[in-house]
C-alpha cells in the first residue's frame, strides 16, 4: 500500500469528507491508485459517489472529454459531494483545473503526487484551484543552485556569457520558450520563477554521480590527478564494476552543499532504489491559500508532514 494513498485518506478523514469523487487518469498510475483507494476508503466508510476514468492518448488528455467529467460531476443528483480526489500528471492536473474553473465548479479537491509539481504561477490562474492540498515527496530546495540559474534566465548578459561557454544552454532553453533565446527581447523569466519539486532531486541525484564517480577515482587511481587508466577501463568496458562501486557509496550531509542545511544521509538499498534516511518526512501535504508570510500572496503552504502511517 503507497504511502500517498495513506496520506490522502487520512487528509479526507481530517477534512470530514465522507462522499467524494475521483477523476484519475485511465492508465497504471490513476487506475491503480483508483482500485486501492476504493480499497481504503470502504474499510474508512468514505463513499466514492462519482468516478471518471480520463483516457489519455500520448501523453495528453481530451480537454471534451475532461468537459464531460465535471458537467457529470456538477449534475450528480445524489447527495451532495464534498470533495474530489485527482489521480493526474501535472499537464491533465492544469487542463482539469482551466475547465473546472470554466464551467463554476467549487469544490474541495486534493491532487496526487502526479501533479506535485504543478507550481504556484500556474494556480494562480485558477480560482478554483485556492484551497486545494497537494500531496508530494520531501522537497529539497537548493538556494544557491536556484538562484544561480535565476540570474542565467532572467539577465540577458549574464545568460550571453554563459551561453557564450556552454551552447547547451541555448540550446535547451529554446525549447522551453518560443523565441530565440540570443534575442534581446527573448526573456525564460517566467520559467525560471516556477519552482519544480523534483529540481531537489535531480540535484541530489547529480551529488550521488559525483560520489560515486569521486569514489571510483580514489579506488582506481590512488588520489593520482587526472583519469587514470583502470578508471577509463572501468568507464568504458566493465559498467558492473560502476555499479558495484555505486551500490557501496554513500553520501551524507557533508558531501552537500551547505544551503541544504538537513542532516542525512543516501544510501542504497539492496536493488537499484536509493534510500534517503534522516531528519526529512516520507511525505509533504501542501494547501494553496494566502501566503502566511507575505500578504497579498497566494503560497502552497506546509500543512502536514507524514513520517509514518
Amino acid at each position: 500500500m503507497s504511502v500517498v494513498l495513506q496520506v490522502i485518506v487520512s487528509l479526507m478523514e481530517s477534512l470530514a469528507w465522507n462522499y467524494i469523487g475521483v477523476i484519475y487518469e485511465d492508465n497504471s498510475y490513476g487506475v491503480g491508485n483508483y482500485q486501492e483507494l476504493k480499497k481504503l476508503t470502504h474499510r474508512r466508510d468514505i463513499c466514492i459517489a462519482f468516478k471518471f476514468a480520463i483516457s489519455i492518448t500520448n501523453g495528453i488528455v481530451s480537454p471534451e472529454q475532461m468537459k464531460t467529467a465535471i458537467r457529470s460531476l456538477i449534475s450528480h443528483s445524489e447527495s451532495r459531494i464534498v470533495g474530489l480526489v485527482v489521480f493526474a500528471s501535472t499537464k491533465t492536473a492544469e487542463i482539469l483545473l482551466n475547465i473546472a474553473d470554466n464551467l463554476k465548479l467549487r469544490l474541495g479537491m486534493i491532487f496526487s503526487e502526479g501533479s506535485s509539481d504543478i507550481g504556484t504561477r500556474t494556480l494562480e490562474r485558477f480560482s478554483i484551484a485556492k484551497g486545494a492540498f497537494y500531496s508530494s515527496p520531501p522537497m529539497f530546495h537548493f538556494e544557491s543552485f536556484s538562484g544561480h540559474w535565476e540570474r542565467i534566465l532572467t539577465n540577458k548578459t549574464i545568460f550571453n556569457e554563459e551561453a557564450a561557454s556552454n551552447p547547451w544552454l541555448a540550446n535547451v532553453v529554446s525549447k522551453f520558450i518560443s523565441c530565440n533565446a540570443h534575442n534581446e527581447s527573448c526573456s525564460a523569466r517566467e520559467n525560471a520563477m516556477n519552482f519544480n519539486v523534483y529540481e531537489g532531486y535531480a540535484v541530489l541525484a547529480t551529488i550521488v554521480h559525483a560520489k560515486i564517480l569521486k569514489d571510483l577515482h580514489r579506488d582506481s587511481c590512488g588520489g593520482q590527478n587526472g583519469m587514470c587508466s583502470e578508471m577509463n577501463n572501468t568507464l568504458t568496458n566493465s559498467a558492473f564494476k560502476l555499479i558495484k562501486r555505486g551500490r557501496r557509496t554513500h553520501v551524507s550531509g557533508e558531501d552537500t552543499p551547505n544551503d541544504l542545511n538537513l542532516p542525512f544521509a543516501i544510501q542504497f538499498t539492496d536493488t537499484v532504489d536509493v534510500r534517503i534516511n534522516g531528519n526529512k518526512p516520507e511525505y509533504e501535504v501542501y494547501h494553496f491559500r494566502d501566503c502566511v508570510e507575505r500578504i497579498g500572496e497566494a503560497c502552497l503552504e506546509l500543512v502536514s508532514t507524514i513520517n509514518s502511517l
